[in-house]
Parts: structure tokens; C-alpha cells; sequence
């Protein structure tokens, strides 16, 4: 469901240690359509193309073993017996490095269910190949070859289609905008990141992602992987803006600010399973969202629990309350507020990342469509985020029982404020 949120070595080596590319299979970046907008009557096709994070890579080595296996729970990390990195030094690390080649992904819709037509992505949940399943996606969009597009918010919005029919319990169908470098990392990281943007490299974000196989262009390590802030300086934390998904810092969340009726499956204001157009405002004091459905604005209501300001959207009085409100940490005001969000997420540049996956190992996406799992109380602020039971959020399950899920994308626009939709 639409939702706003925002979140805050040069060494002379030889290449051989780097990051590299494999020769098997061709990477092929699918193409891509969107519309950069002057007015709503002056909109300029942009013929682009998409590239597949490279977390969901085949990576092996030069006897195509595999340098990542799946765990008994459905969690992934590295073959000890490809990258030995029990002991975690720099030595084992860099020697995975070298070893381990991120293949190109060949049919980007016979491996990872992802099709696109003209201004249309479609995103699956679940694609049965042979001999595997891959679960879910997350891809960039590309303005070259080897080089993300990116866009500076603030002064702007953005307007799309989505469809979220199929996606059910459990499942994250986001689109957003992460502070990725736009070379995939391999200026920063040099010499270690030799495949960069085209294939995918250099995901960062607000939550400092613990799954990375690589950050900085090297080998994640199993003490990287224990969700460490510390990343930051290598990649694997960077500002992130999500407009189709809450998480940390300040969020919009429509159930979580106690309006229990806006978006959803069923007769509400608006029904998940109708296909309807997302626009979102960037102005500088004031971050807002609306929905157009069957050529009516549909604003997002204000919140209604106590001590959170009566109006939609992202604002400093919001997001300077709302984690004493929920009684939750304020990451917000551990990143210096809305000075450092003005600064590094709206007047930089970002990169547009959608995605669909249902791997959250570590709070099962309660965060998304159901509620903190106990022994918390659905009666208090910020508690209950959807309708979904917490226990059917567990990753298996909620994989099981959405093996027809998908997300579709479409019509992307961007532009100044009031240039992509006409009202």
C-alpha cells in the first residue's frame, strides 16, 4: 500500500582482488519507458532501461561452485566451502572477493519475473525455474549502460500507476529512492568494485541492509551481518526516501496514524485491488501524498491519535513527534531532524529503486500490514499497521501463500510540483 516515509580506503591493490563480472550468462537490461514532465500537457518519453541488484545474482567461482547457499530457514550467506570467512579478517574477505563472480542475468523474465513493456514493470513474487525458485526483486532504473539515474526531490513530485491486487500478507511491494552512487560504487570503492551499475552493484539505505553479500565492493562478513550501523562509511547505510513503503524514521503509515479505513482490501476509500495513480509532493517544509482514482483526488486523511499534528504528510512538526507518540526510538532525532532530511534526502541526488520480496528475517514485515508482535498492545499509538495476522508474516510462509503475487508498475512521471497530473 502508497505509503511516504523517509530515512535518514583508497588502497593501490591489484584488480585481481576486485569485485568482477562472470562470462556466462549475458546481461541484457531490459527497456524501460518513463516521462519527465514540464506541465501536464508537456510530458518527454524517456526511452531507459532497468539493471538487477546484484544481491540476487548467481555469484560463483571460476569452477562455477556456488559462493552463496541457502540455509535450512530460506536465509542465504556465503559457501564456507567456496569463502571460508570464519575468522573475518581482511585476508579471507578479500580472497571471497576475488574469488566470487556476479553473473549477468540473462532472461530477466524466465529467472526473476521480471517483464516490462513500453511504460509497464512487472515484478513477481515467485518464479519457478528449473532446479530452483527465486524469490522476489530489486532493480534500478538506468541511464546508461553502466550509470543509475538520479533525481533530486525537493521542488518536485512523482506520479505512477501501481497494481497490488495479488500482493498479500507478508509481501513488501516498495518504490523508492535510495542515495546510491550513481557508478553502482566503483569510484568510491576502487579497486574493489569492478562491476558497477551494470550489473547492479552499491545498494544502500535507511534500514543498513544486513543481507548485502557485498559492501564497499567487498565481501560482507558474518559480523557485518549482525545489522551494524557501522557500515555506513563502507555503503551499506545511505538516506533513503520510500514513497510505497513506511519503515524507520519518520513514516506515514495510514492504519499507524490510527485512520482505519483509508486504503485497504474490501469497502474502504480505496480498495487494494484497484489500480490507481500515487503522486507525490516534495515542497520544502512539507512532504505530502494523494491518490487519483477514477479521475478523483483522494487525499490521505490527517492523523487521529493525540499529539500528532492534524495535517497528511511529512512535516518537521510530524516527524519531531511521532516517535515519542509511538514510544519507539527516534532514529529521527539521533540524524539531526529535518535539517540533515532537507540536506541529504531532498537536495541530493537519489536513485529509483522498486522492488517485491517477503525475506524479512528480522521483523517478518509486521511493520508493513500487521502489528508489532506481542507483547505489545494494538491499542496503542503506532502499534497496529495493518490487518494482517503476525503470524502469517513469518518469510515461508507468507512465500507459500503468495506464490501468484506480483507488483505492476506503470506510467512513471517525474517533474516540478504540478506537472504530472492534471486535476
Amino acid at each position: 500500500m502508497p505509503l511516504l516515509s523517509i530515512f535518514l580506503l583508497p588502497l593501490l591493490l591489484p584488480s585481481s582482488l576486485a569485485q568482477k563480472k562472470g562470462n556466462l550468462s549475458p546481461e541484457t537490461h531490459p527497456p524501460f519507458q518513463w516521462a519527465q514532465c514540464t506541465s501536464p500537457t508537456n510530458c518527454t518519453t524517456i526511452n531507459s532501461s532497468l539493471v538487477l541488484d546484484a544481491n540476487w545474482r548467481w555469484v560463483h567461482d571460476d569452477k562455477y561452485r556456488n559462493c552463496v547457499e541457502q540455509n535450512p530457514d530460506g536465509t542465504q550467506w556465503w559457501n564456507p566451502a567456496v569463502c571460508d570467512l570464519g575468522d573475518e579478517s581482511p585476508a579471507s574477505t578479500n580472497n571471497c572477493t576475488s574469488k566470487c563472480l556476479l553473473e549477468g542475468a540473462g532472461d530477466y523474465r524466465w529467472s526473476y519475473g521480471i517483464t516490462t513493456t513500453n511504460a509497464t514493470l512487472m515484478q513477481k513474487l515467485v518464479t519457478r525455474i528449473e532446479f530452483a525458485t527465486n524469490y522476489g526483486s530489486r532493480i534500478f532504473l538506468l541511464e546508461k549502460k553502466d550509470r543509475y539515474h538520479t533525481f533530486v526531490l525537493l521542488g518536485n513530485e512523482l506520479s505512477f500507476e501501481v497494481d497490488l491486487s495479488t500482493v498479500g500478507c507478508g509481501v513488501n511491494a516498495a518504490l523508492g529512492f535510495v542515495a546510491m552512487d550513481a557508478d553502482g560504487g566503483v569510484e568510491r570503492h576502487k579497486p574493489w568494485n569492478e562491476a558497477g551499475a551494470e550489473y547492479g552493484t552499491g545498494y544502500c539505505d535507511g534500514w543498513c541492509q544486513d543481507r548485502q553479500r557485498f559492501v564497499g565492493g567487498r565481501a560482507a562478513t558474518n559480523k557485518q551481518g549482525a545489522r551494524g550501523y557501522q557500515w555506513q562509511s563502507d555503503g551499506a547505510c545511505c538516506p533513503e526516501f520510500a514513497v510505497c513503503v513506511p519503515g524507520k524514521g519518520a513514516s506515514t503509515t495510514r492504519i499507524g496514524w490510527g485512520r482505519r479505513n483509508f486504503m485497504g482490501r474490501g469497502s474502504w476509500s480505496i480498495p487494494q485491488g484497484n489500480s490507481r495513480d500515487v503522486v507525490t509532493r516534495w515542497e520544502e517544509d512539507h512532504q505530502y501524498q494523494f491518490f487519483i482514482q477514477d479521475g478523483k483526488r483522494i487525499d490521505v486523511p490527517a492523523p487521529t491519535w493525540d499529539g500528532l499534528p492534524k495535517q497528511s504528510g511529512l512535516s518537521k512538526e510530524m516527524c519531531d513527534v511521532q516517535a515519542n507518540v509511538f514510544m519507539e526510538q527516534d532514529i529521527w532525532a539521533v540524524h539531526n531532524g529535518w535539517p540533515t532530511h532537507q540536506r541529504q534526502v531532498l537536495s541530493r541526488p537519489m536513485v529509483l529503486v522498486t522492488s517485491i520480496d517477503a525475506a524479512d528475517w528480522y521483523t517478518w514485515n509486521t511493520w508493513l500490514d500487521s502489528s508489532k508482535i506481542p507483547p505489545y498492545d494494538d491499542r496503542d499509538p503506532g502499534v497496529e499497521r495493518g490487518p494482517c495476522p503476525w503470524e502469517d508474516n513469518e518469510p515461508l510462509i507468507a512465500r507459500a501463500s503468495n506464490g501468484q503475487a506480483k507488483v505492476v508498475w506503470s506510467n512513471i512521471r517525474f517533474g516540478p510540483i504540478g506537472s504530472t497530473v492534471e486535476l
